[in-house]
Parts: structure tokens; sequence; C-alpha cells
């Protein structure tokens, strides 16, 4: 009975979404269009190339050999891995998806097992310099300073729950496994460019679906009851309902929020180290049952709003060369940020890894 629920349930989802395509064919239309422009201008030329380098990297034995050098300061701060650790800095400096790349190599290889790596999952895990120039600090406020700030908010999130993880990745050492020599070639050169390719076009067709979906919030009214409840965590700022719960779905959607408004700043660099329910979405297709995604859900979660509150106290002194419109976020800073929401989730978080590893290791024993 349960059985023929569920299938109901799930058939009578894609027929709604089907009515809706032919219905509101105008809105969908433009919808992707919005959403290819933004994979064109800003997708591809912030991941192509940082695609193509970290599977090389990978392939050819060089994000090893990278990992000896680092192992021991690796283990000393993280439990990581010199390896594991090259694997955290591709991810926080080369783009969504760099590091869940590279640890699915390893598991490929025998270097890393499952549960190791979907806990990693939840920490190798970034936007990097180029997207973040070309998503949010370039189209937004054209600044250098702004592209600093968010790099360091995102980064600092990520190394505070990498320490947090290490607990757990101590406790659990790494299988280990014989280590390839450095070996680089144009063949593999080709085929690193065309696994890359691959990838970028699955991003690419990846974010066009979930502006439907976007669309589809925004058409009943979900959207906007969303961005209502996120309001306060920008009360200044002049964007609606609907413009503030796009990136939610779609981090690229930042990019349509208001320019040159500096209230939206930790919003947005929560929104970019959380990633986004469609990056989520391409974690899960990457990790493809190789890992578990969950702990890495919850990990971005608590990323996200990190990142907000590091934004929002070192506001002061990235942008204090800037324009006079900074003077909000100085001002609110100190009036409203309290530590207790976040250190709470800290903990919340601490717990669910504690429960998420129980669940996984059993999982790996069947």
């Amino acid at each position: 009975m349960k059985r023929k629920i569920s299938d109901a349930v799930k058939a009578g989802i894609l027929i709604g979404a089907v009515i809706y395509c032919a219905v509101m064919s105008g809105s969908v239309a433009q919808a992707v269009a919005a959403a290819v422009e933004r994979c064109i201008y800003t997708l591809v030329p912030a991941l192509y190339a940082m695609l193509i380098l970290s599977t090389l990297l990978v392939r050819s034995g060089a994000a090893a050999f990278i990992g000896r050098i680092a192992d021991k300061p690796a283990r000393l701060l993280f439990g990581m891995s010199g390896e594991e650790l090259t694997a955290l800095a591709a991810g926080a400096f080369t783009g969504y998806l760099t590091g869940a790349k590279m640890l699915c190599a390893m598991n490929a290889e025998g270097r890393l097992d499952r549960v190791r790596g979907g806990l990693l999952c939840g920490v190798c895990f970034g936007a990097g310099p180029a997207f973040i120039s070309f998503c949010a600090a370039s189209r937004l406020y054209r600044s250098e300073a702004v592209s600093g700030l968010i790099l360091f908010s995102t980064v600092s999130a990520d190394i505070v729950l990498a320490l947090m993880l290490s607990t757990f990745l101590r406790r659990k050492k790494n299988t280990g496994g014989s280590r390839p020599p450095v070996m680089i070639s144009s063949e593999m050169l080709m085929e690193c460019t065309v696994s890359a390719g691959t990838s970028m076009a699955e991003v690419c067709f990846i974010t066009a679906a979930f502006a439907i979906v976007s669309q589809l919030f925004i058409a009943c009214g979900a959207a906007g009851l969303i961005g209502s409840l996120l309001k306060p965590a920008a009360p200044l700022s002049s964007a609606s309902a609907n413009e503030l719960v796009m990136p939610f779905f779609d981090v690229t959607a930042v990019s349509v929020l208001p320019a040159g408004d500096y209230t939206l700043l930790p919003l947005i660099c929560g929104y970019i180290s959380f990633g986004g329910i469609c990056v989520l979405a391409q974690l899960a297709a990457v990790c493809r049952g190789r890992f578990s995604v969950l702990p890495a859900v919850f990990m971005r979660t608590a990323a996200g709003v990190l990142s907000y509150v590091i934004c929002r106290t070192a506001s002061p002194y990235f942008l204090r060369n800037e324009t006079v419109s900074t003077a909000a976020i100085k001002v609110s800073t100190h009036r409203e940020v309290s530590p207790v929401p976040s250190v709470m989730l800290m903990i919340m978080t601490f717990m669910l890894l504690c429960s998420c590893s129980g669940i996984i290791t059993k999982k790996g024993r069947h």
C-alpha cells in the first residue's frame, strides 16, 4: 500500500510538471534562457579550465605526489592524508565539484574508503576565486575587495568544518593503497579535456533544469514565502522575496541580485558557501553511489551560516576603502549578529556527523 501511494505521488509530481511546462511555456523558456546565459557567461569561463586541471592533477599522479610532501602537517592539523588535503585545497580554490571528483578518483584507485570519502565531500567543496569573481564580485560590485571578502568567508568556513571533522578522520584511518608515479602525456591531456567537457555539459544542463524548478516555486508563491523568511538576513536590502530565494536553488542566480547592494554581501557569502540545491544534486551525480552525500548536506548548511557570520564580522576590515553604502554593514555587524546561533548550529552539525558516521559505517558493513 505504501509503495502504491509513493508511486502515485511521484507520478502526480511528474504529471504536474508536464502540465506546468505546457501551460506556462513562455515563463519556462525565459527561465531556461536565463540559466543558459549564466552558464555561457559565468560557469564555463569560471569552471572549465579548473575542471581540466583538477582531473589532470589526479590522473597524472601529481596530487598523490604533492600529498606526500604535505602528509605530516595535514595529519597534524586535520587528521587527513596529504592527498586528501590537496583535494580540500582544490575544492576551495578551483571550484565546485573538483574536490569531489578528486575524492572519487582516489576511491576508484583504492586509496579512499566510502565512509571517509562521504565525510570529506562536505569540506572539499567551494566556489573558487574564478567563480566568485565572474558570478558575484565583478557583476554586482566590480570590486577586488569584495572578491577577497567572499573568498575569505567561504574558505574560513571550510577550515572551521575541517577542524571539526578532524575528530572523525583521526578515528577512521585511511585505507592507503599504492601511489602512482607522476605521468603526463598528450593522450592524457585529451582525455582530461573531454572528461571536463562532459562534466561541464552536465553542470549546465542541470543548472537549466533547476531554473525551471525555481520558476515553478515562484509561480506557486512558495519562493515568495521562503524569501520573506530570509528577509531578516538582509533587512536593509531592496531585493524582492523571489530574488532572495532563487540562489537557494541555483547559486549562479546570485548574479541577478540588485547590483551594488552591500547589505546583501553576507547572504551572498552564505549562498556561495552552501552551493545551492542544484550544486548539491550535481555532487550526488558526481559521487554516483560511491559516497553518501547526506553528511555533505548537513555540513554545507553549517558552512553557509558560518560564512554569513564571518562575512558580517570581517566586512569592516575588507571594505573600509569601499563606497559609503558599506556603512550599513558596519553598523548592523555589531548590533544584530550573535555568535550563539552559529555555535548551536556547529554543535548540531557535530552531533549529526556522529549519527551519520555510524549509519554509513553500518551500511558499509552490510
